[in-house]
């Protein structure tokens, strides 16, 4: 696993052949098969070690938003290549799937009191935004295609959700007052 995983990262376009493994990792070819059953298990087996490698992100919603944001995207500027190699390479979608999990929970938790007054529906819609504005993907988008400094796209995805979280609180504001004021009348 660690010679496919190495193959991958100094040649991440190239196609992994069974042969280079075996021959890398100086074992026979039957042994990859003995070993992983077939290329798909020798790519899970491959993606896990990337994900070990990689660890997981670093967020916290602890010190707030920006500490949270500060952290995934130092995650992210870390390990560029390798998220790059798990976003490219089919085989290795569960590196992805992981640290997806890993922020998907801090950010749930940090949401959470934004959220209360939304439905469920509504809860999953902005969780999926905020998915898609700070996920590995679209950080890569950033820094890739759009040329951002790491910096500008941080900050760029934290002007995003902060303005998102405003919102919500604006939302949330205005139904307490929509609350007090059918009580009020109801009294």
């Amino acid at each position: 696993m660690n010679a496919a995983l190495a193959i991958l990262e100094a040649e991440p376009d190239a196609e992994l052949k069974i042969g280079d493994v075996a021959t890398k990792a100086d074992v026979s070819v039957p042994t990859i098969y003995r070993h992983f059953g077939n290329k798909d298990g020798l790519f899970a087996a491959a993606g896990q070690a990337l994900s070990d490698r990689m660890g997981a992100p670093s967020v916290h919603w602890g010190g707030g938003l920006l500490a949270a944001l500060t952290g995934m995207c130092r995650f992210f500027e870390a390990n560029r290549e390798r998220i790059k190699l798990a976003l490219t390479r089919p085989g290795l979608a569960n590196v992805h799937r992981h640290s997806a999990v890993a922020r998907d929970g801090v950010f749930q938790q940090g949401l959470a009191p934004h959220m209360q007054h939304l439905s469920e529906e509504e809860a999953r819609a902005v969780a999926a935004i905020v998915r898609t504005i700070a996920g590995s993907s679209a950080w890569l988008d950033y820094r890739e295609r759009h040329r951002l400094s790491a910096q500008t796209a941080a900050r760029a995805v934290t002007w995003s959700i902060t303005t998102l979280v405003e919102r919500l609180e604006r939302d949330a504001a205005h139904h307490r007052d929509l609350s007090h004021a059918s009580e009020r009348s109801d009294a």
